[in-house]
């Protein structure tokens, strides 16, 4: 579900749809928090790249929706709820990267050692105990997803008209942003590694679709 929601978003900024863009963020984001960090590059290069007035209208759908569905039901009543959420996230991640109860001692943890993402070289190459070794992934992991989205936004001002239609671009630095986010997720999950999968499947299909209709255009 949280990978068709993706496929949703991506279809809205393929399409230049307000609407479609404006829930797809909504649900992306209610769903899971990987994209909070690029959220505000897609506006801005929404913004001063494209249509000013689509992307307020974008942000009001983003904003009305977050106020209704969960600032105004859950925060306003429980304003600790976010930091709470996190926590809870921390000692979960914690718990895996000490090992399944059934795994022998000096065993790797098994959710690490799957083969997916990097998390298992922060915890055979860091420093000090488990809880730091955990903490420096989550640092490196937030500093990656703050320094992509404003190298898109960088790269996009740097280059101007010299790169192609906006809707590739912010398709491309989704993907883009994606593959890192879950390449240095905490707890790499085999099931989450679906949702980029999909990204990269559905932006392969639109870019045959675009290369064919040229194609027929030509001829």
């Amino acid at each position: 579900m949280i990978a068709g929601f993706y496929l949703f978003l991506l279809l809205g900024i393929y399409l230049q749809s307000t609407w479609i863009m404006g829930f797809g963020l909504l649900l992306c984001l209610l769903s899971r928090y990987a994209i909070l960090l690029w959220v505000p590059a897609f506006f801005i290069l929404s913004f001063f790249y494209h249509n000013k007035k689509q992307a307020l209208y974008t942000a009001v759908i983003l904003l009305t929706g977050m106020l209704a569905i969960c600032v105004i039901p859950f925060l306003l009543s429980n304003p600790k709820i976010l930091e709470t959420g996190y926590s809870q996230y921390t000692a979960a991640a914690l718990g895996e990267w000490k090992g399944q109860s059934w795994q022998k001692d000096g065993d790797l943890p098994f959710q690490l050692s799957q083969g997916y993402g990097f998390a298992i070289y922060f915890y055979q190459w860091g420093k000090g105990e488990i809880i730091q070794r955990l903490k420096l992934a989550q640092m490196i992991h937030f500093i990656i997803c703050i320094v992509l989205p404003v190298a898109t936004v960088l790269w996009r001002r740097l280059r101007k008209n010299k790169v192609f239609p906006l809707n590739w671009f912010l398709l491309f630095s989704l993907k883009l942003y994606l593959v890192f986010f879950f390449a240095f997720i905490q707890v790499p999950y085999a099931y989450l590694f679906f949702t980029p999968l999909l990204v990269s499947s559905l932006i392969t299909i639109l870019l045959l679709l675009q290369s064919g209709s040229m194609i027929i255009k030509r001829e």
